[in-house]
Order: structure tokens, then sequence, then C-alpha cells
């Protein structure tokens, strides 16, 4: 395959478990979170097809395993009817359980500049665009079609969220992007705060207790970068396009309520200042 060298254990812990989770009900869900709704959608999909599903079902590698255990049924079909059923159901698997994830998270892992994760995406995103060319007859017609998934997901964020606001910013498919705690702990350094090791809502906290203003510019230009990237592969006019533009219009919100945001947290701070000021 042309990859480099296999990362050790820690480092391949460090993306797939500790950073960038290779699950699509992470990536879908409402709370960012393994199982649920999404993964119980893959499940179906596993069982319409006559299998049973792993406790692993919707992990990236359980489904690319499928798509070729699908492709390879379609290539030994012995009638054309089978084939064209087979060939059906590896458009299903495309269109409905990777294309609403696929390319946000080999976005994540890109960021963490992993020489081998990062040439396993390249090569992955190769693999997709052939796919999505190869069976784009069998696909949904449409640039505004959607996968389940998308077309049934909770709503973007909200300026009014509240203390649910921290729990929509770990959610991927409320928000757009992705926050690791690589970008989290990029954050820290880019604003100048100390930052203790924890899971992505406590840091998210840490750093809006510290430097409030600061956090929501950072977070909105962070938002930005994402659109542009979402953006970018939708305007490839492939047919999974829906789905990235999904995920752009959803980065784009997020970017205006953490301005929003940047702008009430600016206000409170020069109340607070002149509040000070009139005390002394």
């Amino acid at each position: 395959l042309g990859l480099p060298a296999e990362p050790d254990p820690a480092a391949h812990t460090e993306v797939t478990v500790l950073a960038c989770h290779p699950y699509a009900s992470v990536h879908l869900g409402p709370e960012g979170m393994r199982g649920g709704e999404a993964a119980d959608r893959v499940a179906g999909f596993w069982r319409a097809l006559g299998g049973t599903p792993g406790p692993d079902v919707d992990h990236l590698g359980a489904l690319l395993e499928l798509a070729a255990e699908l492709a390879r049924r379609e290539a030994q079909a012995a009638e054309p009817d089978r084939g064209a059923a087979w060939r059906r159901a590896r458009a299903a698997l495309l269109f409905e359980h990777l294309a609403p994830w696929l390319v946000p998270w080999t976005l994540e892992v890109a960021e963490l500049a992993d020489p081998w994760f990062d040439a396993y995406c390249r090569l992955l995103l190769a693999w997709y665009r052939e796919e999505l060319v190869e069976l784009a007859p069998d696909l949904p017609a449409g640039p505004d079609r959607l996968p389940v998934a998308l077309a049934a997901a909770p709503p973007g964020l909200a300026p009014d969220d509240g203390q649910r606001l921290l729990d929509h910013l770990v959610a991927p498919v409320r928000c757009g992007l992705v926050l690791t705690r690589a970008s989290l702990a990029r954050a820290a350094k880019d604003l100048g705060v100390g930052l203790r090791l924890g899971e992505r809502r406590f840091l998210l906290r840490t750093l809006l207790e510290q430097e409030p203003v600061g956090t929501w510019a950072w977070l909105a230009a962070e938002a930005s970068r994402w659109e542009e990237a979402h953006r970018a592969w939708a305007d490839q006019g492939l047919p999974d396009q829906g789905s990235a533009r999904f995920w752009s219009e959803r980065a784009d919100r997020a970017r205006q309520v953490f301005e929003e945001l940047g702008r009430l947290a600016e206000d409170q701070v020069s109340r607070s200042g002149s509040a000070a000021t009139i005390r002394s």
C-alpha cells in the first residue's frame, strides 16, 4: 500500500482511542458518544444483510471490512440480478454509513500530523472518491440529498444553549467541527493560558474561565477553518456533497454563535472593568 512504518501501540492509542475516535456514533450522535441511535442504525444495516452486528458495529474498520465483503460478493455473484443487489448494498453502505462522517474523521486525524495516519487517510480518501464515482448511478440523486443520520441530526448550536453548550461542543454533528484534546492544547498555547489534563468538557470550561474573550475568538477561527475544509470537499461535486454541505453549514453556524458569545463576553469584561474603576 506504500504506507510508512506502522505506529507503535502508544501512538496508535493516542490517535484512535484518546483523540480521533473512529466510530460513526461519536460523530453522528447527539452527545458525541459511542452507541445510541447512530450505532443502532448501522446495526440494522448489518441485520438487513443477514449478518450479526458485533460490539464495534460502527467502527471504521468494521465498516471498511463490510465494504470489501460486499464488493467481493458482487464480483462473485453468479447471476446479474444478484450482483446488482450486492452493488446496491455497497452504495447504501457508502452513502448512509460512511459519507456522513468519513471526511470529518480524516480532517481531525490530519490535525495530529502522524506520518502513518496521514498516509492512511490520503489512501482512504482516494478509495472513497473512487467508490463514490463508481457507485454514483446507484446513489441517491441530487446535491441536497442527505443520509438519514444527517437528515435526523439534532439541532446545531445556539447562543442560548447555556450549560448544555459544552456538551454540544463535543458532539461533532451539532457544531460541525471536532475538538480533540490536542486542538484544545493548541488553543491554550495560542492563548497563553495553562491547561491541565482532563476530558474535553473540562478543558473547554477551564479555557473559558481563564480567557473567555480569547477562547470564543479562537473557537470562531477554528469553526471558520473547518467550514472552509467542508466547503472545499463539497465543491468537488462528488455524490456526497449533501453531507459535506451539512457539515459546512453546521460549522458556519457555530462560528456565528462563537462570535456572538465572544461579543457578550467582551461586554461583560468591559462592564466589570468599569465597575472596578468606579469602586477605586
